[in-house]
C-alpha cells in the first residue's frame, strides 16, 4: 500500500525557489495567483501547483484513500493531483459550492443544479439535474443524499404570480436515482 499524498495549502506563491507550476482545465498557463498548493513527493522533494480558480468561493484540498491523488478544489473548479505529476490527471465542475460530510470515503460535492460524487477509487460521476438554480442544507444518511432544491412556482398571473420555493429531493448513491425536486412533478 502506497503512502497517502502529503500537501500543504500555501497563502499565496512562494517567493522563491522553483517555479510553481500553473494548474487549469484546458492545460494553459496563466499569470495570476489562485489556489495555491505545494505536493510532497515520495522521495521528499515538492512543487507547487497554482490552480486556476473556478467561479465560486470554495475551495479545499481532498486525500483519495483509495489512490495516490489528491482533489483539489480550486475557487469551484476541480483537479485530480498525483505527486508525480505536475499536471491534473482529470478535471471537472467550474461551479462546486461545498461537499457533503458522510461517513463513507466518498467525496460528495454539489453546485447549484447537481452532486458531483468521487468514489473511494477514484471515479467521478455526476448526477442528473436535480434543480433549476440552488441547493442547500444537503446531508449524507447511509447511501442517501437529501437536502433541499430551489423551485419557482407559478401561483397566479403577471409578476406577483410567481413564487419561491424551496423542495426536498433525495439521491440514492448506489442506483444513482433522484427522487423529489421540481423535476419529479413536471412532464418531460
Amino acid at each position: 500500500m502506497s503512502l497517502p499524498i502529503r500537501y500543504e495549502i500555501l497563502p499565496g506563491l512562494p517567493p522563491y525557489g522553483p517555479m510553481y507550476v500553473p494548474i487549469s482545465e484546458d492545460g494553459r498557463p496563466f499569470a495570476s495567483e489562485g489556489f495555491v498548493v505545494r505536493i510532497y513527493r515520495n522521495d521528499g522533494t515538492s512543487w507547487v501547483a497554482n490552480c486556476a480558480p473556478g467561479v465560486t468561493d470554495f475551495s479545499g484540498v481532498f486525500p483519495l484513500i483509495a489512490t495516490e491523488q489528491i482533489v483539489v478544489i480550486a475557487g469551484g473548479a476541480g483537479y485530480f493531483l498525483h505527486s508525480g505529476q505536475p499536471t491534473p490527471t482529470q478535471c471537472f465542475g467550474i461551479n462546486i459550492r461545498g461537499i457533503v460530510p458522510n461517513a463513507s470515503q466518498r467525496l460528495i460535492f454539489y453546485t447549484d443544479t447537481e452532486v458531483e460524487v468521487i468514489e473511494p477509487d477514484g471515479t467521478l460521476w455526476i448526477s442528473e439535474r436535480i434543480g433549476y438554480d440552488g441547493l442547500k442544507d444537503l446531508s449524507c444518511q447511509d447511501d442517501m443524499v437529501s437536502g433541499l432544491v430551489f423551485d419557482v412556482l407559478q401561483t397566479g398571473n403577471g409578476v406577483e404570480g410567481w413564487e419561491d420555493v424551496w423542495e426536498s429531493f433525495t439521491l440514492n448513491l448506489i442506483t444513482r436515482e433522484v427522487q423529489g425536486g421540481p423535476f419529479a412533478k413536471r412532464p418531460d
